[in-house]
């Protein structure tokens, strides 16, 4: 769970949960899966992995009625480039 909680905490925490309406929230030795609100790309589940090279790898889903439809993914992405690409992927803000 430690690499969960890094990750949320690199996303920007409660403010993150907040600003997103992110929900849902599993985490395990290697990842975190989170849901969110309603967004103008249509992504509502989102699963951050870290990689044996020590970046990210984000994926972007559409789950509707027991199917998922993978949007985008994200390769050798840094831990500083985590919001502006959840940014970029879905249209939210992660700040103010």
């Amino acid at each position: 769970m430690d690499v969960a909680s890094t990750i949320l905490e690199q996303l920007g925490g409660g403010r993150f949960i907040l600003m997103t309406g992110a929900k849902d929230l599993v985490g395990d030795d290697d990842s975190l899966v989170f849901k969110i609100g309603k967004n103008a790309r249509g992504v509502n589940l989102v699963k951050i992995q870290l990689t044996p090279m020590d970046t990210y790898r984000m994926e972007f889903y559409r789950v509707k009625k027991g199917s998922a439809e993978l949007l985008k993914a994200l390769n050798d992405v840094y831990w500083e480039d985590l919001r502006p690409f959840f940014t970029d992927q879905t249209g939210m803000e992660t700040k103010l």
